[in-house]
């Protein structure tokens, strides 16, 4: 048997040695195992691919049953793909026709009804990594078996909300120019007296926002590289790489950010700016720039609107988590699962010397430690991301009636499943070693199996599953055995340790990793070896399951804050602009009697009506954009008003505490000096 190898796997196994004709062994894998000769080194794969393998291997090693399940088994009534297969057309072919050209080979070869619910598909390979799971709506197991991990909808929801902070800050800088704009009225009157023109001025102060942005760059990509390994790590990959385009691209694209920013943020301020008469200017008369404050209003009106949507957004997805968090099966003890038997098995073609077959005594052996209280097996993890199904070798019969494949995830498990994840029968008994006939003939349906056969009354009901025939002897509360992102589907248990892969512990929470030091000794021990399976906590699984809604949850808190700061620093702007309009005003009002509490509230009123105009805007997009992710999970919250009252409560907090400091400096000015004031 063949095999080629990476050069960068060729290094780590051979070092500086000739790896060609050396024999590699692979152990542990269920389907490839065995001594392969290297006949090649291929060259490491890009980081671009979607392809990522460090090994090819010809032919099937596996057992012979799985031969037959994954290469040559089609199930069209299946959710698992057995096998991707990769087309190269033909220069110049058309894919489309092509699509219908396999629709017609399915009623030719397969059938008229399969060509029914059943159809092929051709994808660019360049959408594969971003866009699979929306081109095919695919579930996260199929996503992660071809290393389907990016998503266009994080990409689009990241630029979104680095425009909405972009834009926020522009904001900000053209408010704290025409804030301060006063100060400048004599500048630019003087320029004009002088001899300049509109257009000189105009490119002046277009100038000095070009130079503000392009330090702000200048320091942005130097902050790129320190956060990028954080980033990286935040979105799940070992590091970023910026290879992918080349240097003109970067270039053109650092030069096109340059542009853009630099024309919103200072396109208004200057030509508001040199619009100033010289000899009003130069008569120290008061720049009113009446024309100018309802933009500057509604301007920070956009910015609290888009900082209040995404606290409410905050809100909702961490209610939704809160929702994941509360339908975790267990208690609140940590979960340790291994696919330990599963791996072991893999190598190991002859079943009797399957560790499976010492099953009990292995759980008794783990269960003497003082921080393992419980132990159980199962065919498949509680919280499996995909929902497994019946595979196409297997058969499961109701009252004689045969049950579509694929319409019922068939699982083995032992006689503590039930009682390890704290299940709650409704009917019937659990499974029970004690009566000999279990082991053979005892099934446990779900309450969506039983409702999905029509029974009232299924206790003793004739089942058969897998050559097994037996009888209904209890009925499970439905509980969720997949992701939140699915129905509970109908689920019939069966006892079978012996063909359960996962082997699973509730260990107590205290110094847990040395509880799981002990558990991989203790089976390396029973195994003879080290065998390479997968240890993981519960709590691990259900960050891999719902990693984008965590990633999601991180990326709005975190920027909602940095939003409201943000908008803060615009509000402040425009209050400084305020006061410093109305700075006769406050000193006639003190001189009057006013006190500084009353010039507060004069000062802040209006800008308290500003951030409650925001959250009309806010609420409904909020709303509509939240209510769409939620489509997302089948059981979900209700968004209720919590999220908006929260959001409206904390924006106009934070909002008239930054009036408030900018009103109590103005308030508490002498009345002498801005009765001065020109």
């Amino acid at each position: 048997m063949s095999i080629v190898l990476s050069d960068e796997l060729a290094r780590q196994l051979f070092g500086s040695e000739e790896p060609m004709g050396k024999v590699v062994n692979v152990t542990g894998g269920f389907y490839f195992v065995g001594d392969f000769v290297v006949r090649g080194v291929m060259a490491n794969i890009s980081e671009a691919s979607s392809l990522k393998y460090e090994m090819l291997i010809t032919g099937f090693t596996g057992q012979p049953i799985q031969k037959k399940k994954i290469w040559e088994g089609w199930v069209p009534t299946q959710n698992w793909p057995r096998v991707f297969n990769f087309v190269l057309l033909k220069p110049n072919a058309n894919a489309k026709d092509l699509e219908t050209k396999l629709g017609k080979m399915i009623s030719q070869y397969i059938g008229d009804e399969v060509s029914k619910t059943y159809t092929y598909h051709l994808q660019p390979l360049t959408r594969i990594y971003l866009y699979s799971k929306t081109d095919y709506n695919v579930n996260r197991m199929v996503a992660e078996d071809i290393n389907l991990t990016g998503d266009i909808r994080d990409i689009s929801m990241l630029s979104a909300i680095a425009g909405f902070i972009l834009f926020i800050a522009c904001i900000n800088f053209m408010n704290l120019t025409t804030a301060r704009s006063a100060r400048r009225a004599k500048e630019v009157g003087l320029r004009k007296v002088i001899g300049a023109n509109r257009i000189e001025l105009v490119g002046q102060f277009l100038g000095e926002a070009f130079l503000m942005v392009g330090i702000a760059l200048i320091l942005a990509l130097g902050l790129i590289e320190i956060i990028k390994p954080y980033f990286a790590t935040f979105m799940g990959k070992t590091h970023l790489s910026s290879g992918f385009f080349s240097p003109t691209q970067v270039a053109m694209g650092v030069m096109g950010i340059l542009l853009v920013v630099g024309l919103m943020a200072g396109a208004y301020p200057a030509f508001f700016l040199s619009a100033f008469q010289p000899v009003d200017a130069l008569k120290s008369m008061s720049i009113k720039g009446a024309r100018g404050i309802w933009l500057r209003r509604g301007l920070v009106v956009m910015q609290f609107a888009l900082s209040v949507a995404l606290i409410v957004g905050t809100v909702v997805v961490y209610q939704q988590m809160a929702l994941i968090r509360s339908k975790r099966l267990g208690g609140e003890y940590p979960i340790l699962t291994t696919n330990f038997f599963g791996v072991e098995r893999a190598s190991k073609p002859n079943r009797a010397t399957w560790l499976q077959n010492r099953y009990h005594v292995i759980k008794q052996t783990l269960l003497k430690h003082p921080d393992v209280l419980a132990a159980t097996a199962s065919q498949w993890p509680v919280g499996f991301n995909a929902v497994p199904k019946l595979h196409g070798t297997s058969t499961f019969l109701a009252d004689e009636r045969v049950i579509e494949d694929g319409s019922i995830s068939a699982w083995y498990v032992d006689e503590d499943f039930i009682p390890f994840y704290g299940l709650e029968l409704i009917a019937g008994r659990n499974f029970s070693l004690d009566a000999q006939t279990d082991a053979q003939r005892a099934f446990i349906l779900n309450e969506s199996a039983v409702r999905m056969l029509g029974w009232d009354k299924p206790i003793g009901k004739p089942v058969s599953y897998n050559n097994r025939v037996g009888q209904v002897i209890g009925v499970v509360k439905d509980y969720h055995f997949s992701s939140l992102h699915f129905d509970i589907e109908p689920q019939v248990l069966a006892l079978g340790q012996r063909a359960s892969d996962y082997f699973i512990l509730k260990l107590h929470p205290e110094n847990p990793g040395e509880t799981l030091a002990f558990v991989k000794q203790t089976l390396s021990e029973f195994a003879g070896r080290s065998v390479p399976a997968m240890y993981r906590f519960e709590d691990e699984s259900i960050a891999t399951f719902y990693r984008r809604e965590m990633r999601v949850s991180k990326m709005i808190t975190t920027f909602s804050g940095l939003a409201i700061f943000l908008a803060c620093l615009g509000l402040l702007g425009l209050v400084a602009y305020a006061a410093e309009q109305r700075t006769k005003e406050i000193g006639i009002r003190k001189i009057l009697g006013a006190s500084v509490r009353a010039v507060i509230v004069m000062l802040s009123k209006d800008f308290a009506k500003l951030v409650l105009i925001a959250n009309l805007i806010a609420w409904p997009a909020a709303y509509f954009t939240m209510n769409q992710w939620l489509q997302e999970f089948t059981y979900r919250i209700d968004i209720g008003v919590w999220p908006f009252v929260f959001g409206a409560a904390l924006a106009l907090t934070i909002a008239l505490a930054t009036v408030s400091f900018q009103a109590l400096k103005a308030a508490r000015a002498n009345p002498i000096e801005a009765l001065r004031y020109e």
